[in-house]
């Protein structure tokens, strides 16, 4: 059995973190942003780590009693292993403890895996953004906490 945990990315794991959004994500942060964000008050960095090994990564900002989730990825050979749910659940918590009333995020539609996680989460859909990704349309879903 495995040993997880979710908490803050040490700047020691920025350039794994960045390997994992690229591979996950295609267009993602580089390590040097990541490092540059890191520092910052108003954003939040944290990880999955699996007996030690950083496996999925998830970033978000605090704006006006709001969370914005930037990214979650979750490593391909890692995937479907309650992760990305333990990385939404710190969010959640995280939020509600800095007092804020909703998290917001954008997944590319079509991506059925992100629907069913954020959907199974109690999020819902607010909007679509044309294009967004590339040419993919985006959906924007919220949860009020």
């Amino acid at each position: 059995l495995c040993m997880r945990e979710i908490k803050p990315i040490p700047l020691s794991h920025i350039d794994e973190a960045a390997s994992i959004e690229a591979a996950c994500l295609g267009s993602a942060w580089s390590a040097e942003q990541l490092a540059d964000s890191v520092g910052r008050p108003d954003f939040c960095y944290i990880g999955a780590f699996e007996d030690g090994i950083l496996t999925a990564v998830c970033s978000y900002y605090l704006v006006a009693g709001e969370v914005q989730i930037v990214n979650l990825a979750v490593l391909p050979a890692y995937r479907r292993r309650g992760a990305g749910r333990a990385l939404l659940t710190y969010v959640r918590a995280d939020a509600r403890t800095r007092g804020c009333g909703r998290i917001l995020l954008e997944y590319e539609k079509g991506n059925r895996a992100a629907e069913a996680l954020y959907c199974s989460e109690g999020f819902r859909t607010v909007g679509e953004r044309r294009g967004f990704y590339h040419g993919t349309d985006a959906v924007l879903a919220d949860l009020e906490i």
